[in-house]
């Protein structure tokens, strides 16, 4: 339509515009709000995981700590401090090989790099890399700081001598720690930590029973000193701890599997499958199911049911791969059975694990008297995950050989396998790099600070 003249005035005609039906304002104005307060309740859920998380640190839980931040860390991959907490989780864990990433991504997203150098000196220094890691922990402790830095250091130094096998070195910080905050149980833990390496059950005892004098209430030492009790044939005084254990925390099904276990060797059966049959109604671990199916299996040969407790041996050491006395538990179930076959598979299974057992206990005392030998911590990791493909601590000790010589290659290889078969490529070709250079005098790798193998 043309624009009318009006003298010196441009007169427009009035465009009329559609209205908007109503229906659909409003539905407009839901879709925007229901999106924003979509985004607050996902925002929500992200600080919660995260307060949840360093919580969890803060209690010395660092798997729960790295679960809580996995359920939103996909949700929220963009989050810096969600990449530096898993980061600290897996670190606090023991999973060493999974610190690094971690780091660097949230590195990369613009977390306090200060914090970050700092986890990378305790992720070094637990894997035995003294020369690098060990003056800034040695500065870190002698300024003292807040109480929770400085026992996170105290704590990075017991695990790098750990694993050194520096046993003696280890003593002191724990000594150390123990006077400076004589009522915290934490480092006497960690001295209870020392006997189970060393195969020391009265040594491990002890501390727990040391911790109790001035701690008659700490739930996990009490939980801690039940399991040795157990190891050690004492069912009596484990089940009244277990019982006073299941009382304050009634949904904790380790506790149910304990006094399951000490009521089946006081033969009082039926009570025993009413604690297994509780413990089932709570999620387990893979270690947790295949003791409650170890235990049934057990209870079943007593009530001579041996289809029973073939089954439940089966799937316990598909749970547990390298259990072997449910190895041998099974096999001989399968031979008395007349199942010859399948009985002389998992005996001569056995007999392979025993052997690398055997091996295992016979290189122990030669790496305490050569801690830096990396052709014995090469030997000791691969045994380990010859044992159970999974296993994250054999990872540690070819980590551990590769800190004291970058350029070994049987180490660099075995962990390129060993990442490969995990489905973390990139790992495994920096490791499968660092094998065919090390013998080239090019630069290794993990030369760097920044840079955790």
């Amino acid at each position: 339509m043309a624009a009318a003249v009006d003298g010196l005035r441009i007169v427009r005609p009035v465009r009329q515009h559609r209205r908007v039906p109503r229906q659909v304002a409003i539905l407009v104005v839901t879709v925007v709000l229901c999106a924003i307060g979509w985004n607050a309740v996902g925002y929500a859920r992200l600080r919660l995981a995260i307060v949840a998380a360093r919580q969890h640190l803060r209690n010395v839980e660092p798997l729960q700590a790295a679960e809580s931040l996995r359920r939103v860390s996909a949700s929220f991959p963009e989050c810096a401090e969600v990449e530096f907490l898993l980061g600290v989780a897996n670190r606090r864990a023991g999973r060493r090989g999974e610190v690094e990433s971690h780091l660097a991504r949230a590195e990369q997203l613009g977390w306090d790099p200060r914090a970050i150098k700092h986890q990378r000196y305790l992720a070094l220094f637990e894997i035995g890399d003294f020369k690098r890691a060990g003056p800034y922990i040695k500065q870190l402790v002698a300024e003292g700081g807040n109480d929770d830095d400085a026992e996170e250091a105290c704590e990075a130094l017991i695990r790098g001598y750990f694993a050194g096998l520096l046993f003696r070195e280890a003593e002191l910080v724990i000594d150390y720690w123990h006077q400076w905050q004589p009522l915290n149980p934490r480092p006497l833990l960690f001295r209870a930590d020392a006997a189970v390496l060393l195969h020391n059950l009265s040594s491990e005892i002890a501390a727990y029973r040391e911790i109790l004098q001035f701690a008659p209430q700490h739930y996990e030492t009490r939980m801690r000193l039940a399991q040795a009790l157990l190891e050690n044939h004492d069912f009596g005084e484990a089940f009244d701890l277990l019982e006073g254990c299941a009382r304050e925390r009634p949904d904790d099904p380790s506790n149910l599997i304990g006094l399951a276990a000490c009521l089946e060797q006081r033969a009082e059966l039926p009570q025993a499958q009413e604690r297994l049959e509780q413990a089932l109604r709570y999620p387990l671990s893979p270690s947790q199911r295949a003791v409650v199916l170890s235990l049934e299996a057990r209870m079943a040969v007593s009530a001579r049911r041996q289809e029973e407790a073939i089954d439940r041996l089966t799937e316990a050491v598909k749970l547990v791969p390298d259990d072997l006395a449910n190895i041998y538990s099974l096999a001989q179930a399968l031979l008395r059975a007349g199942r010859e076959a399948e009985g002389q598979k998992y005996l001569a299974r056995w007999r392979e694990l025993k052997k690398i057992d055997d091996r295992l206990d016979e290189i122990r005392d030669v790496v305490l008297r050569d801690p830096d030998n990396a052709d014995l911590r090469c030997e000791i990791g691969k045994l380990l995950i010859a044992k159970n493909s999974e296993n994250v601590v054999g990872v540690n000790w070819l980590l551990s050989a590769v800190m004291r010589n970058p350029n070994h290659r049987p180490s660099h290889e075995a962990l390129a396998e060993y990442y490969r078969s995990a489905g973390r490529e990139d790992l495994a070709q920096k490791h499968q790099l660092a094998a065919q250079t090390a013998d080239t005098g090019q630069q290794p790798v993990g030369n760097s600070v920044t840079t955790i193998p």
